[in-house]
């Protein structure tokens, strides 16, 4: 049973999440038949895997084993393992490939930089986030959460001001107009 499936931003690659507690990277040939690349193994079941939009070789898991764990799929270990407060449900790596957001059955999001493998910013929520997406520009991400049979979207903007995309790619006359508060968001029920 495949619980999750993503290709890499080229194409190249498709990564799957198996019911057997490993992750398989693997290509198609020219008939269509998936070949596998890469597999690997968990102690754990992991629940989700992302791309790194940046980096087509590399791919990171979450599962319930209350870790993270950042891959070069031509390596035969994790390149980065993350501690997590809990086993977590959803990931999503920012388009700028610096930040990786990771909800959890916590009812938490955290939001590390890959760069320094340290947790940046986290929001608690009072029901589980089950997906993430970050906006094109990374300075937002939407988190779908449910509870009570009432779903909704989250808009969240956690990273602290100096990480942000925004600061750092635009003149400083437009820097000040478009800057947000680090733990805004809005909801919207559907």
């Amino acid at each position: 049973m495949i619980h999750d499936l993503k290709w890499n931003s080229e194409g190249n690659y498709i990564g799957l999440v198996s019911a057997d507690k490993t992750v398989k990277v693997g290509q198609l040939d020219k008939t269509g038949s998936f070949q596998n690349v890469h597999s690997i193994p968990n102690s754990a079941q992991m629940t989700q895997i992302h791309w790194n939009p940046q980096n087509d070789s590399r791919i990171g898991m979450c599962g319930d084993d209350k870790a993270v764990e950042l891959w070069d799929v031509r390596a035969s270990r994790a390149s980065v393992k993350l501690a997590s407060s809990g086993n977590n449900i959803s990931i999503a790596w920012s388009p700028c490939g610096m930040f990786v957001a990771v909800g959890n059955k916590n009812d938490l999001v955290q939001v590390y930089d890959v760069r320094t493998s340290a947790v940046c910013s986290k929001k608690r929520f009072s029901y589980e986030v089950n997906d993430l997406v970050w906006t094109g520009n990374s300075n937002y991400f939407l988190a779908a959460t449910g509870g009570d049979g009432v779903g909704s979207v989250d808009i969240l903007s956690l990273l602290p001001p100096d990480r942000t995309t925004e600061n750092n790619h635009t003149s400083s006359s437009n820097s000040s107009s478009s800057s947000s508060s680090s733990s805004s968001s809005s909801s919207s029920s559907s």
